[in-house]
């Protein structure tokens, strides 16, 4: 090895970079229930559709003046009802879309897409 290859390698084992190097940073998105969205179907939710990378956490809030809902069609997540400014989060571990709407008003839907 010679004493500064010896070196390097004491070095290596002893201060791994992947402490720092490793570590990814946690992603994440926001969708908006704007106002009037019982009204407005496929535009209550935005952006919608929402394309996010694998393990994103999505931040929905209400930001309308009545009570809804995130309730995914196949049962992956579900908030409780939502009332004005409240928020509901969700992390995306998997790849696939996800349609959503809102249980109380069923024609407000949207869309998911992670890659």
């Amino acid at each position: 090895f010679g004493s500064l290859g010896m070196f390097s390698l004491v070095l290596a084992v002893l201060c791994p970079m992947s402490s720092v190097q490793g570590q990814v940073q946690a992603q994440q998105s926001n969708i908006t229930i704007v106002s009037d969205a019982s009204t407005l179907g496929n535009k209550a939710f935005q952006p919608n559709p929402l394309e996010i990378p694998v393990g994103t956490m999505v931040i929905w809030t209400n930001d309308d003046f009545g009570i809804h809902s995130v309730t995914d069609n196949n049962g992956v997540f579900e908030s409780d009802t939502l009332r004005p400014d409240d928020t509901f989060e969700f992390t995306f571990n998997e790849l696939g879309t996800y349609d959503y709407h809102c249980m109380l008003h069923p024609t407000i839907v949207a869309q998911v897409v992670v890659q």
